[in-house]
């Protein structure tokens, strides 16, 4: 049998599977509506076998749907419902092969100890945007051993009990956004040493407003596999110790006020956002000299940052190549910007330099230069001076500043004019000395009493024969 014979007959089966469902009781239908879920299939991406799905959100549902409702799903999604306990009783057990569960939204506040139990082969869990104020013990996600995406966001969260994460060895992505764990997760100097349990091999960490005022020197050191963490909206007033092996670290929201350059020695960071940062007034001179391998700098909505060193990234010039492709310098408060961002900027997929108070004199006028790159440049106007407010600097023309537009042209012509001056004179010079000067070889005039005047000698015939013969 051929390789699309199996495929069909696959998609036969699956589809008469299908019909099945539709056929029965279940909470499964051909049209989503209310206490009903739309069934189907999807293609996961590297495998030949599709996905069985479920979507039932938004439908009201206010208890999770029992193994008996959704048989065989793999892909259950019952996000914007009611439901505000998960408990399992003897009619309320998990599908075994389910592998991605969506229950954000929801009005979750307490979760039953071991719910999770019969799900081993769950690779993704999203409980975000719930009420969940904490967990009743350790056991809340045994039985988890291949999780590796949890999501607890936007809950309530003040604290967490021992070994809750411990059961999570794969576990990879870990969100805890928005809850109020500062205290709790500031009672260590390391955060994998924290009696949780985290495990070490988190790549990525997403720990934005949860309270944290400050960080001991390497608190994520030992997060050796730690590739993406966010951190923003949390009071802290530096950039804190973290692996070398991070490659995307989110600030935003913070208090820093100073960037320097020895709080960024990441060689392997490609993505540092840095927006919102309301005290940033500095941007020290080799701030990210040392980020190799930057890709993409936000620095947007930082209003009290009022200039851009042109030695942020250390001496540029035309042969300077950086693998910088996209920077956000939008709505700070700079006024100007040194031309010798050009060369870069003109290399750079993306610019964004929209709503800066722009001072428009003529070293602002490079910028007409990066049409290319530009994001939204209707957006790039003046401040100042007042007759050019709101005037867009990609139109600015010589009638808008004249001096900067014909004060080059009126220096090269006054140069090219004392050139010409000059070479006339040394025409005239060189023309004397040809006709008028020692050089010249032509006659020469002889006046009276000259040494060179001829003397005219008559000769009388007589005196000239010889008579004594």
């Amino acid at each position: 049998m051929s390789k699309n014979s199996v495929f069909v007959l696959i998609w036969v089966l699956l589809l008469s599977e299908h019909f099945r469902l539709y056929s029965s009781n279940e909470l499964c239908s051909f049209t989503k509506t209310k206490f009903k879920c739309i069934c189907g299939f999807r293609v996961q991406p590297y495998t030949p076998f599709p996905v069985h799905t479920a979507d039932c959100t938004n439908i009201g549902l206010t208890d999770f749907p029992k193994d008996t409702q959704l048989p065989n799903i793999e892909d259950l999604d019952v996000s914007f419902n009611k439901i505000s306990i998960l408990n399992h009783d003897d009619n309320n057990f998990l599908n075994f092969v389910l592998r991605s569960l969506n229950l954000s939204f929801n009005k979750i506040v307490y979760v039953f100890q071991d719910f999770f139990i019969n799900t081993p082969n769950l690779s993704i869990l999203d409980l975000s945007h719930n009420e969940i104020v904490y967990f009743p013990n350790s056991n809340v996600f045994r039985g988890l051993g291949n999780l590796t995406v949890l999501n607890l966001s936007f809950n309530k969260l003040s604290t967490l009990p021992e070994d809750i994460f411990t059961p999570l060895t794969n576990l990879e992505e870990l969100d805890l956004r928005y809850n109020y764990l500062g205290a709790t997760l500031m009672n260590s100097n390391d955060f994998f040493q924290l009696t949780m349990g985290f495990p070490r091999n988190i790549s990525t960490l997403k720990l934005d407003g949860v309270g944290l005022t400050s960080l001991a020197y390497g608190y994520f050191n030992e997060g050796h596999h730690l590739k993406y963490l966010s951190l923003s909206d949390n009071p802290l007033s530096e950039i804190p110790s973290i692996s070398f092996t991070i490659e995307h670290l989110d600030l935003s929201g913070t208090h820093i006020a100073i960037i320097s350059g020895k709080y960024l020695p990441y060689p392997s960071l490609k993505v540092l956002k840095l927006n919102r940062l309301k005290r940033l007034e500095e941007i020290e001179h080799y701030a990210f000299f040392n980020l190799k391998v930057l890709e993409e700098l936000h620095l947007s909505d930082s209003k009290s940052l009022r200039s851009f060193t042109d030695l942020a990234f250390g001496v540029l010039s035309e042969n300077t190549e950086l693998p910088l492709k996209r920077i956000h310098f939008a709505r700070t408060g700079m006024k100007t910007l040194n031309s010798t961002y050009l060369n870069l900027f003109g290399t750079m997929e993306y610019v964004d330099l929209q709503h800066n108070p722009w001072d428009c004199n003529c070293d602002i006028l490079w910028l007409q230069q990066l049409n290319g790159s530009l994001n939204r440049d209707d957006n790039i106007r003046c401040l100042t001076p007042r007759n050019l407010r709101s005037k867009r600097i990609m139109h600015l023309s010589d009638k808008d500043m004249p001096d900067c537009f014909y004060g080059e042209n009126k220096i090269q012509k006054t140069l090219i004019g004392i050139f010409a001056i000059l070479v006339g004179l040394l025409m005239l010079f060189i023309l004397y000395l040809l006709y008028l000067g020692p050089f010249h070889q032509g006659h020469r005039g002889v006046g009276p009493g000259s040494p060179y005047q001829s003397t005219s000698i008559k000769l009388d015939p007589s005196e000239g024969e010889d008579t004594s013969r």
